[in-house]
């Protein structure tokens, strides 16, 4: 199931590849998604490239990608002083607490451009349904260019994606009374992209705050 094998029943959104830099061109985000891409390697290039191609054309696409560059730039100002401490709605302290997020990790902008994508397979629901987060897995699972990562990347991105919504639920190891983190890396991508989101929906609320404070002095 993991591997997207097994039969689903929604469909594939269409990817519109020769559309993506019309799209960029109309958000004016062409020059800084190109510098983003030529910083990464083949395979994330062709990936994220893929996530575009879903956006491109569909009813959402300048919001959805505005809100992927928001937490791509949200997650890596944060990752620069990250301080990991572990799976922090069940206080579970890291399992090396050695570990340190790394700043440059391959999968935060892919992470940043798929984590809402499940808007795409029914746009009735919110980013913040626990069912979005599932079903961006589900498109990840059947998009080819995620073969091209490694298992361990694959793990880890399906692991953050399915879960980010819902820590309290990824899975955890428990041996007699003890309860460790079965991998940092994919606790500390879903804290930092936890808490990016968290960024962007205050700047969000601000935003509105002042904006209707605007309208009553008008």
């Amino acid at each position: 199931v993991t591997l997207g094998r097994f039969p689903v029943v929604d469909e594939l959104p269409l990817r519109r590849d020769g559309k993506v830099s019309a799209l960029l061109k109309s958000t004016q985000l062409e020059s800084a998604v190109s510098e983003l891409l030529v910083r990464q390697s083949a395979d994330i290039q062709s990936l994220i490239n893929a996530l575009l191609g879903y956006m491109a054309g569909s009813d959402q696409d300048k919001a959805l990608l505005y809100r992927a560059w928001q937490t791509y730039s949200a997650m890596l100002d944060m990752a620069k002083t990250f301080s990991y401490r572990g799976l922090l709605i069940r206080k579970i302290p890291p399992t090396d607490l050695l570990f340190c997020l790394d700043a440059n990790d391959d999968l935060i902008p892919v992470i940043a451009f798929a984590h809402h994508l499940g808007l795409l397979i029914r746009s009735s629901m919110t980013v913040e349904d626990p069912q979005c987060a599932l079903l961006s897995v589900r498109l990840l699972t059947r998009t080819t260019e995620v073969r091209n990562l490694s298992f361990n990347d694959q793990h880890v991105l399906y692991q953050v994606i399915g879960h980010y919504l819902t820590p309290d639920k990824l899975p955890v190891n428990r041996v007699k009374d003890s309860i460790t983190l079965r991998d940092d890396r994919i606790v500390a991508l879903m804290e930092l992209l936890r808490a990016a989101i968290a960024c962007d929906q205050a700047h969000s609320s601000s935003s509105t705050l002042k904006a209707a404070e605007a309208i009553k002095m008008r």
